[in-house]
């Protein structure tokens, strides 16, 4: 049995355009739910980027998929569309956490490592999990934590090695 993966994705492009991609998604759930097994539209071309579970809300999709995220088919779903997205997605028991920002010239993935997990301890004297000066209360909200510190991270060695 597949562990899964839970992502969310937003996508950056006209309205016309996100209210297409949301009908998408609608889509490939409804006809999951008919048929009883996965589908993915004919574009797709990567094998293996299923989803279930879809969730479409105005500003955010979410969904689940088997073992590991599914940026491929996202990204051939942003091509198809000319859309951009943002994507963070999960599966904890295998130490995947992480962020990809597709914008069509570039992919970038930051994320969590073996190194980062191991450091997270949970403290009962502070009644949480400390980093730095802060402690939280949920290991989610700290590795959330985690995650926009490398991303900011990512983002100053970026804009470093382009003034150069």
């Amino acid at each position: 049995m597949a562990n899964y993966c839970s992502n969310s994705v937003v996508f950056s492009a006209n309205e016309t355009t996100l209210e297409k991609i949301r009908a998408l998604f609608e889509e490939i759930e409804l006809k999951q739910h008919e048929h009883g097994r996965y589908y993915l539209p004919d574009f797709i071309k990567k094998e293996g980027g299923y989803m279930r579970d879809i969730i479409v809300n105005k500003s955010r999709i979410s969904f689940e998929t088997r073992w590991v995220p599914n940026t491929e088919t996202l990204m051939e779903i942003a091509d198809f569309y000319q859309a951009d997205f943002t994507s963070r997605y999960n599966e904890i028991a295998m130490g995947i956490y992480g962020e990809t920002r597709y914008d069509r010239n570039s992919l970038i993935m930051v994320t969590l490592d073996s190194e980062d997990f191991r450091a997270i301890r949970y403290d009962k004297q502070k009644n949480g999990y400390p980093c730095g000066e802060q402690v939280f209360e949920y290991e989610g909200d700290l590795l959330d934590y985690m995650l926009d510190q490398k991303i900011l991270i990512n983002q100053v060695n970026r804009y470093t090695v382009q003034r150069d």
